[in-house]
This record gives C-alpha cells, sequence and structure tokens, in this order.
C-alpha cells in the first residue's frame, strides 16, 4: 500500500460495555465492479489489540444510470462484550493505493452498555 494511516488509543473498556460504534464516511474515486462488488484495495480497518473487529472497501458508490452518488454518513457497531472489562487498544487504520484517490473519515466514537 502506498498510504498508510493509523489512529489509535489505549482505554480501558468497563465491565458493562457491549457496543463500539461510530460515523463511517468513505470516500473514493476506486469504482465498484459491475455487479457492485468492491474489490479496491483502499480499506478501513478497526482491530482491538491485535484482533480485526470490523472492515470495509473504500469504493465510489454509483446510481441506478453510473453517475457517482454522495456519500452519506454511516454508523457502525460492533459488538465488544468479549472485551469487557479489559484495557485495549483500538485503532483504525486505513490503507490506500496510488491509482485514485480515498479518505476514510470517522466520528462520534463511543462505547455503550446493553440497554
Amino acid at each position: 500500500m502506498d498510504e498508510y494511516a493509523v489512529v489509535s488509543q489505549h482505554i480501558e473498556i468497563p465491565a458493562d460495555a457491549r457496543t463500539l460504534s461510530f460515523y463511517s464516511l468513505p470516500l473514493s474515486r476506486e469504482s465498484a465492479s459491475a455487479g457492485g462488488q468492491c474489490n479496491s484495495p483502499d480499506r478501513g480497518t478497526v482491530f482491538i489489540d491485535d484482533a480485526q473487529v470490523d472492515a470495509l472497501r473504500l469504493c465510489e458508490q454509483l446510481d441506478s444510470e453510473g453517475n457517482p452518488m454522495i456519500p452519506g454518513w454511516s454508523r457502525r457497531s460492533i459488538n465488544i462484550t468479549a472485551y469487557a472489562g479489559r484495557a485495549v487498544t483500538v485503532r483504525f487504520v486505513f490503507e490506500s493505493d496510488i491509482e485514485f484517490a480515498s479518505n476514510w473519515l470517522v466520528d462520534d466514537v463511543a462505547l455503550s452498555a446493553a440497554p
């Protein structure tokens, strides 16, 4: 990969925590295949310690006529019950090649307990 960026934080996950959630905005000029499958090498990945807990490929989304769509923020949630009560490192990793410009924006990262 030609571009590699990491944001990480060491945290204590409360014993009653059940979910790690965040808002994600993938921005990319990489195109999906004709069937809509994203085969781009550009990706965003979430790790807790060394375990991959979430991942997404970054591709430009097209409407039914093949025109680029303006992406929107989406909320992603990860079950973290296996890490409850532990000190861990959460890492958001972005990887991209140099063929097309891509970015991955992450916001409002939060831990929450079961309702």
